[in-house]
């Protein structure tokens, strides 16, 4: 037996239903990406807010964007289709906060300039660099809809959400304006 009314478990179940649709929806976009890889960053130094999380990652798609292009001198110019992109999701920030992570792979590192099993040597070089005890797991994809799952796994238990997915694109410069002829 519960304490609650009938109209609060209608209330509580039709938020739960909510919940979940809105977590397939995510499941589903995070997955039609068509992300190469999978990629937990670990901070292995506990409790974190969101935002030291999210500085972390800024920092670190700043590094691999300039390892993955040969350190190019203005990386603000780089075409995004040069750069690293993905979805990360912030977990457990009050224990051991960590970020999975659906990247998507620059084509020419993926058009053989670049090998896979390198990626996890220069992942670990630039991580370190931003977390020193911090480590790098990365896995080839074979079923998108599960790493989805996964990544979301811990989704809409917390009151925010849609604070702890970020985008890589989200720290990109904005484009300069066209001059108009």
């Amino acid at each position: 037996m519960t304490n609650f009314t009938d109209a609060e478990l209608r209330a509580r179940i039709a938020t739960q239903k909510r919940k979940h649709q809105c977590r397939n929806a995510y499941q589903r976009f995070l997955a039609d990406q068509r992300p190469d890889a999978f990629v937990t960053l670990a901070l292995n130094s506990g409790p974190k807010q969101l935002n030291h999380l999210t500085e972390k990652l800024k920092k670190w798609a700043f590094l691999m964007d300039r390892a993955l292009n040969n350190n190019p001198r203005r990386l603000q110019r780089l075409p995004s289709e040069r750069r690293l992109n993905g979805w990360f999701v912030a977990e457990k920030q009050k224990t051991n906060g960590h970020l999975h992570g659906l990247i998507n792979l620059p084509e020419h590192y993926l058009s053989g300039e670049w090998r896979f099993l390198q990626l996890q040597t220069v992942l670990d070089q630039q991580w370190c660099q931003c977390v020193p005890s911090g480590d790098v797991k990365i896995e080839p994809i074979f079923d998108a809809h599960g790493v989805a799952d996964y990544c979301l796994k811990e989704a809409f238990h917390g009151d925010d959400f849609f604070g702890s997915l970020v985008e890589l694109a989200d720290f990109w410069p904005a484009p300069k304006p066209q001059p108009s002829a």
